[in-house]
Order: structure tokens, then sequence, then C-alpha cells
């Protein structure tokens, strides 16, 4: 596959879920992303074609072979970098975060899939794409890769399973993690490490990710953005404006205002 990048620009976007960029590239000595200092609002897919990379998070070093995929919303908490690597990645417009259940995920990709991957990434290489027919795209590969994701998921602690749907029960509450620890048994420092292992994330960054997604709905009534704050969790209306703003690169209002313009 030749190496190639495709960067898709409009005079508006419209609020819609887009393919931002598509791309084969390969590794070098300077090829190292901090998710963590990332200016763009994202979600990236990138696969290994070749090579190997690697994928630091929270200061485990996890190889990338051939086949190995991760999907993560960026700016994040990671790091991944190669020199001897050659891979594709796909760049999806912040408000398909929403859609993400973990804010990072490593899958691996059997020699079918990959081929298949490859010749969806040799014809975005080829398409003229105008908006409408970006956004039909974009939404059709990233059902595609979380249909993928739900198949290929390892079972996680039984405990933490029950730790994460309490959370997913309980986020209309004033949680705090000393008292969520408290009720399965654990430390708090016991639940954040065990919470990490399982889900690549923190308890209470999961827990404001849930709130931000069943705000949404929420955000399509009449109610006002303090009141909907209440129901999600939050005392403080500012506050979930700004994690709000935070997961889905806008603020509530504007997201209100670009699902009334667009038919919601």
């Amino acid at each position: 596959m030749q190496i190639f990048l495709r960067q898709y620009h409009y005079v508006q976007t419209r609020q819609l879920p887009i393919l931002q960029a598509a791309s084969c590239g390969q590794g070098n000595q300077e090829y190292n992303w901090d998710a963590s200092v990332r200016k763009e609002r994202l979600v990236v897919l990138q696969v290994t074609l070749s090579g190997c990379g690697f994928l630091e998070h929270h200061g485990e070093v996890k190889e990338l072979p051939a086949g190995s995929a991760f999907l993560a919303a960026m700016p994040g908490n990671f790091r991944y970098y190669g020199e001897d690597w050659q891979f594709f990645y796909l760049e999806f417009s912040s408000i398909f975060s929403q859609w993400l259940e973990l804010p990072l995920a490593v899958f691996q990709l059997t020699e079918e899939e990959l081929n298949h991957w490859q010749k969806q990434i040799q014809q975005l290489e080829e398409l003229p794409l105008s908006l409408y027919k970006n956004a039909q795209m974009a939404m059709t590969l990233f059902l595609e890769i979380n249909t993928l994701l739900a198949k290929k998921q390892v079972p996680q602690d039984p405990l933490i399973k029950r730790v994460k749907k309490y959370l997913d029960r309980h986020f209309q509450e004033d949680l705090s993690l000393t008292e969520v620890a408290d009720h399965f048994g654990l430390s708090k420092y016991q639940l954040i490490r065990k919470f990490e292992e399982n889900y690549h994330t923190t308890p209470i960054t999961y827990l404001k990710k849930i709130r931000v997604i069943h705000s949404l709905e929420l955000l399509l009534g009449e109610d006002k953005i303090a009141t909907i704050a209440r129901q999600v969790g939050y005392a403080n209306g500012n506050y979930f404006s700004k994690v709000f703003r935070s997961e889905m690169g806008m603020s509530p209002s504007e997201y209100r205002d670009s699902r009334k313009r667009y038919g919601q």
C-alpha cells in the first residue's frame, strides 16, 4: 500500500459525524505521539500493517504487531510510538466519542479482517467524498468497528464489572470515589488500579462520560442546562458544561442548537 494522507475540509460540517482524515503511514525515530497533549478533539482508529509499534498507558507498554489495532478518544492519557512500523489510521470527529464505550480499546484483527480494512482504506484513498457521503461512510465504518470490538471483548474481573454496572445505574447520584470503593470493600486506590486494569480509564472519568451520554437525550428537550446538570448528577451547571465540553468539544447549548438546527 502506498503511503498517503487525505484530510477532509468542508466550509461547514453542520455538526455531522464525519471522517476528518484517512492515512497510511510509516513510523520513524520522530514518530512519537503523546495523546495527552494533542490539541485536536477526535476519535482515532489505528491499525498496524507491518512491523511493530508500541502503546504506553499508565506505565504499561503494549506491543502493536501486525494486525493490532487501537480505538481511542483524543486527547487521552497514553502515548504511541514506533520506528519500523507501517500502519493506517482514521480520524473521526469528536462527536463520535459519545459512542465509545471506553476511551481506549486495544484489539487484534484476524488476517481476513485486516485484509478487509485495507480494502476500505484503499477506497478512501481513491474516492472523492462530499460532506454527506463522508458522514454516511464515517457512520458505517464506526459502527463496523464497534461491532468488531463487541465480539473481541475479553471477560473482565467480576467485581469490577459490578462496579461499572453500579456507576451505570447510580450516575444521577452525588457519588464520591471513597463511597464507591467502600460499597465494594475496596480502598479507593485499589478501585482506581483495578478499574484501570480492566477498562483503561479511571472510575471518575468513566462516570463523567456516562453522565454526558445521558445528558444528550435530555438536551433535546426544553429543560434548562442547570436542571439537566442535576438530572445527571451534577449540582453545578457550570461544572457540567465544562465536563460536557471536554467530552464533546462543544458546550451543552451549542449541542442543543445544532440538534434543533439540523432536525435532531
